[in-house]
């Protein structure tokens, strides 16, 4: 359970108070002796102890997220994520007076197949990385229940190994490689599609010398392009209007 206040302070700064409040499992209730509630809600209350002793500070927002652990069906960890936001602020309303129009509700964004999907690809490499270990050459590797071979060429650290059999770019790959001797097997290596026994047959070193202000501007200019692409995202997906006048 998340809590974001935001207040302002007489200077025209803005302060924003954040706690994270634990509720035990199928509970709804704001527990003050739970985890670390006590700590958190102190804080609260000193936040609200300090607008309400300076008439100069008002809230300018209270955004309340609740969420539920994934046990359970789906349906019912969102009534319960949004019981216990409901729970929390009429906490907060009984210690301080705010407009309803202030208070935001966020909706719970933890993206739990994900976070079961990450844990299973993980708990999947640990058993491969074991069965993998013992291995001492290519060949042995190659004849392990459900392994695929592959030649991979041109790995360098300007862009990520792309493993044509697995369908996956694996910055990984690359980071070994580069410190592998040659004609020496090394792994296990986690990465994103698999778990790997790499083998580097060749190495030739790059003429080109590093450029410290080239590689800035690259990277500058990337992240302009990423920026333009979040902000795109954002009017498509987030339902943000653009009220900016055009004079052109």
């Amino acid at each position: 359970m998340l809590l974001f206040g935001m207040f302002l302070i007489p200077n025209a700064h803005t302060n924003i108070t954040e706690i994270d409040i634990d509720f035990q499992v199928g509970k709804c209730n704001v527990d003050t002796a739970y985890s670390d509630n006590a700590r958190q809600l102190a804080n609260l209350e000193k936040t609200i102890q300090y607008v309400n002793s300076h008439p100069n500070v008002r809230i300018e927002r209270l955004t309340i997220s609740g969420y539920a652990s994934p046990e359970g069906p789906a349906v019912k960890n969102k009534q319960l994520g949004e019981t216990r936001a409901n729970a929390l602020e009429q906490y907060i309303r009984s210690r301080i007076d705010i407009a309803d129009s202030l208070v935001v509700r966020l909706p719970a964004t933890i993206p739990w197949d994900m976070l079961k999907a990450e844990i299973i690809k993980d708990k999947k490499a640990e058993k491969l990385i074991a069965e993998m270990k013992g291995a001492n050459s290519i060949d042995q590797v190659k004849n392990m229940a459900n392994a695929v071979s592959d030649s991979v060429k041109h790995i360098t650290f300007s862009a990520p190994a792309y493993v044509s059999v697995t369908r996956a770019s694996e910055p990984a790959l690359g980071a070994y490689a580069s410190k592998a001797e040659v004609n020496k097997l090394t792994g296990p290596i986690k990465g994103n599609a698999g778990v790997y026994m790499i083998q580097v047959y060749n190495k030739e070193k790059s003429a080109e010398e590093f450029d410290a202000k080239n590689e800035e501007n690259n990277l500058s200019n990337m992240a302009g392009r990423y920026a333009s692409s979040f902000i795109n995202d954002l009017y498509k997906k987030a339902e943000v209007k653009d009220d900016r006048y055009l004079y052109f």
